[in-house]
């Protein structure tokens, strides 16, 4: 990867033994599956002369479904399925039904990820993306799904989960064991049809209040 970079010219510096398998096949429907295998070992990263990346190991494994071009109805939509795993955690997921509707991108996604807050903390704070004096800690388990829905991300499941939370912020610290939080089902709708029981005929108005107004 180090050859590559001094190729071409980059804000950023890779380095590691990169092996890489791609399989390409095509059906008769003209629709193509791309797989592809990614494994850098001893890999490292870095921006602007900055260390971003310490050493280690790296993988990708993903899979595409599509036709030549990109799905414009969705009866050719594409689907992609992926996994990997780097120095922060393990991430797979996967968008499905993608396909382009008058400008907009529409998909289905699900996202399964195990990562280290902590090391996710190092990543932010050298991007500049999160305060110094603030740093999380512990071992988070994200699952989430939804769709894209115009110009709106729609997020209808969400379940994550941090054990041995923590949260430091300028000299403060919150703590919890098992940290938490999930979306929940919407209360269901009453069926009225069932609510309703059947109608009863009264002799008159009197016999009909001297029951409450038919309810016993």
């Amino acid at each position: 990867m180090q050859e590559i970079s001094r190729i071409i010219q980059f804000d950023w510096d890779a380095g590691g033994r990169l092996k890489l398998d791609v399989e390409t096949t095509k059906d008769d429907e003209d629709r193509y599956t791309i797989q592809a295998k990614v494994d850098i070992a001893d890999y490292q990263f870095s921006m602007k002369n900055k260390k971003v990346l310490p050493v280690h190991q790296f993988r990708f494994n993903g899979k595409l479904v599509a036709p030549g071009h990109f799905p414009e109805a969705k009866a050719e939509a594409a689907d992609l399925t992926f996994d990997l795993s780097s120095w922060a955690g393990e991430l797979k997921g996967s968008l499905t039904g993608v396909y382009r509707d008058q400008g907009q991108v529409m998909a289905h996604y699900q996202l399964d990820s195990d990562v280290l807050m902590a090391r996710v903390t190092e990543l932010l704070h050298r991007f500049n993306a999160l305060e110094q004096e603030t740093s999380i800690g512990g071992d988070m388990k994200l699952r989430t799904s939804g769709y894209t829905e115009k110009d709106k991300l729609v997020v209808s499941t969400l379940d994550s989960r941090i054990k041995k939370f923590i949260l430091y912020r300028q000299g403060k610290i919150l703590q919890d064991s098992d940290f938490a939080l999930f979306t929940t089902k919407p209360e269901p709708t009453p069926n009225v049809e069932e609510a309703v029981r059947p109608l009863e005929k009264a002799d008159s108005k009197d016999a009909f209040f001297s029951r409450v107004g038919g309810i016993t």
